[in-house]
């Protein structure tokens, strides 16, 4: 019956070569299942805490940096500015890290900038 098909051109005869390729080299990878199996549990850890860290991302920017209730002069007190006059920390903060922004408001950018100053304060002063 597959002599008929092979020769009629249905199937192609490099098909059984294929399959004694693939036993071939199944026979030769065997003694190292172990550590491909280990291989395949690493690249399944990577993937996944690949899949994760956007994760983290979405948390910081709607959690914190969008928070509302986390205000400007909450941030700049955790920071080290004097808040009894917010516009006057405000200033000082946008004169000290960003002179370029003419505006007096804390923008957004201002503020993911406080947020990260704070974590690197924060995490220098956990050492």
């Amino acid at each position: 019956m597959v002599r008929g098909l092979i020769d009629a051109g249905f199937v192609s005869p490099v098909r059984g070569k294929r399959r004694e390729y693939l036993r071939e080299y199944l026979r030769w990878l065997w003694p190292h299942r172990y550590g491909v199996a280990i291989l395949f549990v690493l690249a399944l850890i990577g993937t996944g805490l690949q899949m994760i860290e956007p994760l983290f991302m979405r948390f910081i920017i709607d959690r914190v940096l969008l928070n509302t209730a986390l205000d400007t002069a909450t941030m700049l007190q955790a920071f080290g500015y004097n808040v009894w006059n917010v516009d006057a920390a405000v200033s000082a903060f946008k004169r000290r890290f960003s002179p370029d922004d003419p505006t007096p408001q804390m923008t957004e950018r201002d503020r993911s900038m406080l947020y990260c100053l704070l974590l690197q304060s924060r995490s220098l002063a956990a050492r």
